[in-house]
């Protein structure tokens, strides 16, 4: 009953399997990659080592710390050493002799080096610390005046002397004598050397000022100056430059000369200055003074030569042209002579 009930089963698991075949794989239970299914071991098995476990990869294995696939970190010391036994001490120091561990000094500082004076004041610094007044109290601030008096009050002057009487004055001059003591000068500076000058000003020193002085009439600031003709008087003029001058060049040129200019341009002080008058007395004018000695006169030379002379030329041969006797002036005897030769007289 057994043998078919077994053959009956593997003709089940057959029958309801792909068509692959029978499934391979890792058969063993405590593998991590069994499998179920597999009816042929295909020597795949394998186990988590211990410390692993199957969640971890396929030969994982403790690192120094015993941590599976760790990096030997979880258990190092200080130093980076795993399950090393060196200590970091309070003042950051790695190593594994506590010997040498740093501590507090007085102050509480770790690996400082502080104390507490007598005035219970910690720090590094001893050149701080406080001492005895004089009277023995630890940070008191009684002293010794310059006479050694416990308290006393002595002080030494400027010159260095014990109760002295010495003063120093605003110059920086430590004497006993109060009559040399410096002042301030005009500017306000002490022991300046500018001064206040005739006309009222501070001047010198630190002003950079100059002193006023006196003009040539004697007063201090005046503008009363010698221009070379005496003082507070003009100086030279005129065109010769000379002391109240009033020389001026004339048209000509000439200083101080007698040139004048008339209506026909610069002429000599002698002349009329009627050059370039017509005989109207017309400056550049144009009327001049006909045959007859009449200005601006129309009486002219004939072709007989006769000033005002009634001579006809009307072939323009040079020659008058024949006249009668009637033509000839009436009121005048005078002998013509027409172009032919011919000699005519009126009378």
């Amino acid at each position: 009953m057994k043998k078919y009930l077994l053959i009956a089963l593997s003709l089940f698991i057959y029958t309801c399997d792909d068509d692959s075949g029978p499934v391979s794989g890792c058969m063993t239970e405590s593998a991590c990659n069994y499998n179920a299914s597999a009816v042929n071991d295909d020597g795949s098995c394998w186990e988590a080592v211990t410390g692993c476990t199957c969640a971890d990869p396929e030969g994982a294995t403790l690192d120094a710390c015993d941590v599976c696939e760790g990096d030997d970190t979880s258990c190092a010391d200080c130093a980076g050493t795993p399950n090393g036994s060196a200590l970091l001490d309070n003042c950051g120091t790695c190593d594994s002799d506590a010997a040498n561990d740093c501590v507090q000094d007085e102050c509480g500082t770790w690996g400082g080096t502080g104390t507490t004076d007598m005035c219970d004041v910690c720090d590094e610094d001893s050149t701080n610390d406080c001492v005895q007044d004089c009277e023995g109290t630890w940070g008191g601030a009684v002293v010794e005046d310059c006479a050694e008096i416990c308290g006393g009050t002595a002080e030494e002057d400027c010159a260095g002397t014990c109760n002295g009487s010495a003063m120093e004055d605003n110059c920086g001059t430590c004497d006993t004598d109060s009559s040399n003591d410096c002042v301030q000068d005009c500017a306000g500076v002490e022991g300046g050397t500018a001064v206040t000058d005739n006309c009222g000003e501070c001047v010198g020193g630190t002003t950079g000022a100059d002193a006023c002085t006196q003009d040539c009439l004697g007063v201090w600031g005046g503008t009363a100056e010698d221009l070379g003709c005496g003082c507070d008087v003009a100086g030279p003029s005129g065109c010769d430059n000379a002391c109240g001058s009033t020389a001026v060049n004339d048209c000509a040129g000439d200083c101080d000369g007698t040139a004048w200019t008339s209506d026909c341009g610069c002429v000599a002080a002698a002349n009329s200055g009627d050059d370039c008058d017509d005989c109207a007395g017309t400056p550049n004018g144009t009327a001049v003074e006909d045959c007859a000695g009449t200005c601006d006169g129309t009486a002219v030379v004939d072709c007989a030569g006769v000033c005002g002379g009634d001579g006809v030329d009307a072939d323009a041969d040079g020659v008058c042209d024949a006249q009668v006797c009637d033509a000839l002036p009436s009121d005048q005897n005078l002998l013509y002579m027409n172009a032919a030769g011919e000699v005519y007289y009126n009378f």
